[in-house]
């Protein structure tokens, strides 16, 4: 008993270590051991897979993942594992480039996104705000952004 100023304010309780010592079959976790030694024991999911490749290269397609019931497999009488065994995404949601387009100078690409244009020179002149030209600055078209057709030189 702990008492403070005369009041009793808990009790303590001794405790100990028992030895103790394991009897029959050795059970796994989410396993529960049934009458006749039988093992029940839920299922368990793996870790998702990667994401497969898209579908298509433009216009909207759709990635898939999946994975198993099989960590660890349900057995005896455990429970399959809750949820899907599958995961579906968007990918390559922007246009498919037209194809069908003719171009006013050169050839259509492969790809069909830019024309091609080969021995042309380019003339114009690149400019800031206040009309001064730009020393190597480099010249886009609008259907490759990420690829320079051209730098300039004053």
């Amino acid at each position: 008993v702990l008492a403070v100023g005369g009041i009793v304010v808990g009790v303590l309780v001794a405790t100990g270590v028992i030895n103790t010592q394991t009897v029959g079959p050795t059970v796994a976790p989410n396993s529960t051991v049934s009458p006749g030694n039988s093992t029940t024991r839920d299922g368990g999911w793996t870790t998702w897979a990667e994401w497969q490749a898209c579908d298509v290269t433009c216009g909207g397609g759709v990635q898939r993942r999946s994975r198993t019931c099989s960590n660890p497999a349900p057995g005896g009488d455990g429970r399959d594992c809750a949820g899907r065994d599958a995961q579906v995404r968007a990918c390559s949601d922007w246009k498919c480039p037209d194809c069908t387009r003719t171009c006013a100078v050169g050839t259509l690409s492969t790809a069909c996104d830019t024309c091609i244009c080969d021995n042309h020179v380019l003339n114009g002149r690149v400019t800031d705000t206040r009309n001064a030209p730009l020393d190597n600055a480099e010249v886009f078209f609008a259907e490759k952004p990420w690829e320079a057709a051209a730098t300039t030189n004053s």
